[in-house]
């Protein structure tokens, strides 16, 4: 998942990259939480990963066409942030609970 904003930065620039991109996370990061949550028990995993993806879908599809760029820019920056702390959130509690077919 690391890789996929080169591409962006260097070839496609439109929002056929952005929207590809999204369409890659959301069912990723939705199996991904769904399959941690079910083994361990705790939703605030689930409230990260749902706030954060609703926050990229937001800034995809309102702010992108509807506000200024920096809204946009700091919009997705929150929203992969709250992604990403609920994906290292997910990959911890696994650990402490030592589940086997979390990550």
């Amino acid at each position: 998942m690391i890789v996929f904003p080169l591409p962006g930065a260097t070839v496609v620039m439109d929002e056929t990259f952005h929207t590809i991109l999204l369409w890659v996370i959301l069912p990723t990061s939705v199996i991904a939480a769904g399959m941690g949550c079910v083994r361990h028990r705790d939703a605030s995993v689930l409230m990260l990963v749902g706030t954060g993806l609703s926050v990229l879908i937001g800034a995809a599809f309102w702010a992108h066409g509807h506000a200024p760029g920096w809204v946009d820019i700091s919009l997705s920056l929150v929203g992969g942030t709250l992604l990403a702390a609920g994906h290292i959130g997910n990959f911890l509690l696994c650990r402490k609970y030592q589940v086997l077919m979390c990550w």
